[in-house]
């Protein structure tokens, strides 16, 4: 659960182009805000555009009337109240009414976009909102992933043609969706096809270096559920990241290569002859330049002496 909070850190903070804690740049606020974005869709939260009626309270909350709904249960009536409470200027606190108003401009007859728990979801209780988003990039970027989900999940092969044109399309906002989506849905429907989409996830211009090493250890988390096929798959997909000149990419790679030895020796059949010399040699250049650390299971798994 703890992963979860940077995703939602910035989609709460990051009203404005500043970055919060949890990002250093514009694809990476993307990426994380598109990872809490997902996290409200798969908990069916309920996505709307509204306008602020009259100077919100803590005693009141904040009345709004209801301009578009996006994504979620239908909401009843135009008018809503929702909680509200001024933020603190510490650090963000999960779940904490305040936090969610962070950084947003109040005025009557704002436009903003609420996104609020229908049920209790992560560190929110139902009824409060996740986050308020007054920053217009911000709420574009809501609206995008909204739609792009919709899309995406309509489609029998949406998520891998998706992960797929990453590569040539590059768009953080929506590799994040996908990063919660794969890793909230489809582990439990198809973990084969799950751990695969991950790995290709790793070293995109999608997803920014910071989330690589997450996103390749969530691919390795399903290995003990894949099929025998599933794994060899995962493995060559691993072993090519591990071979790649950029350390960000092959480290990650090699630290799930590691994790899987422990489990079987899907290793060594995946990658018979030739292949298991040109990861070792890999290796050894890593570890060499004291990039990577010595590992006693990977260097059993390449019969180093």
């Amino acid at each position: 659960m703890k992963t979860l909070w940077p995703f939602l850190a910035v989609v709460c903070a990051a009203q404005t182009p500043v970055m919060s804690r949890a990002a250093h740049s514009t694809e990476e606020a993307d990426y994380y805000s598109g990872g809490g974005i997902g996290e409200c869709l798969v908990a069916e939260c309920q996505i709307f555009r509204r306008i602020l009626t009259d100077m919100p309270t803590p005693e009141a909350g904040a009345v709004i009337a209801v301009s578009e709904q996006l994504f979620g249960p239908p909401i009843r009536g135009q008018i809503k109240r929702i909680p509200f409470a001024a933020p603190d200027q510490g650090p963000p606190i999960p779940g904490r009414v305040g936090d969610a108003w962070r950084g947003v401009t109040l005025a009557r007859d704002a436009e903003l976009t609420v996104m609020l728990a229908v049920s209790d979801v992560l560190f929110t209780k139902a009824g409060n909102p996740i986050a308020v988003v007054s920053n217009d990039h911000r709420q574009a970027l809501i609206r995008h992933v909204v739609a792009e989900a919709a899309r995406i999940e309509g489609s029998p092969d949406g998520v891998s043609q998706a992960v797929d044109r990453f590569s040539s399309s590059p768009d953080p906002s929506v590799a994040g969706y996908l990063f919660t989506h794969i890793q909230r849905i489809e582990t439990y429907h198809n973990p084969d096809l799950a751990g695969l989409l991950l790995a290709k996830m790793v070293g995109s211009p999608s997803v920014p270096p910071l989330a690589w090493n997450q996103v390749c250890s969530t691919a390795r988390s399903n290995y003990e559920r894949m099929t025998s096929n599933g794994r060899i798959a995962l493995t060559k997909r691993f072993a090519g990241l591990a071979e790649a000149l950029d350390p960000r990419v092959a480290v990650p790679a090699f630290n799930a290569i590691e994790m899987t030895t422990h489990v079987d020796t899907t290793l060594q059949t995946a990658l018979p002859g030739q292949e298991m010399v040109k990861l070792a040699s890999a290796y050894r250049d890593l570890v060499k330049r004291g990039t990577l650390l010595r590992s006693p299971a990977l260097e059993a798994a390449f019969s180093m002496q």
